[in-house]
C-alpha cells in the first residue's frame, strides 16, 4: 500500500511539473529557420502579450511535413497550408 502511495505521488508530481511547461507562450524552431536573437525576442514579446491579454500562444516550425501529414498536403496545399 505505501508503494502505491509513492507511486501516486511520484505520478501527480511529475504532471505537475509538465503541464506548466508544455502550456507557456513560446517559438519552438525544430526547422532553424530563425535566429537565436529573433527567438528570444519573440519569446519576450509573446511574454508580454500573455500578461497583458490572457492569451498563450505557440509558434512551431517544422522541418518537414510529418509522415502521416503528407497525403493531405499533397491534395490540397492552399487548405493543408491554412
Amino acid at each position: 500500500m505505501k508503494f502505491r502511495w509513492i507511486s501516486l505521488f511520484s505520478i501527480a508530481a511529475l504532471l505537475a511539473l509538465l503541464v506548466p511547461a508544455a502550456s507557456r507562450a513560446d517559438v519552438r524552431d525544430n526547422a532553424g529557420i530563425f535566429g537565436k536573437q529573433a527567438v528570444e525576442d519573440a519569446n519576450h514579446d509573446m511574454k508580454r502579450m500573455e500578461k497583458n491579454h490572457g492569451k498563450q500562444f505557440v509558434v512551431e516550425t517544422f522541418a518537414s511535413i510529418p509522415d502521416d501529414k503528407k497525403a493531405g498536403a499533397e491534395q490540397d496545399k492552399a487548405a493543408f497550408f491554412k
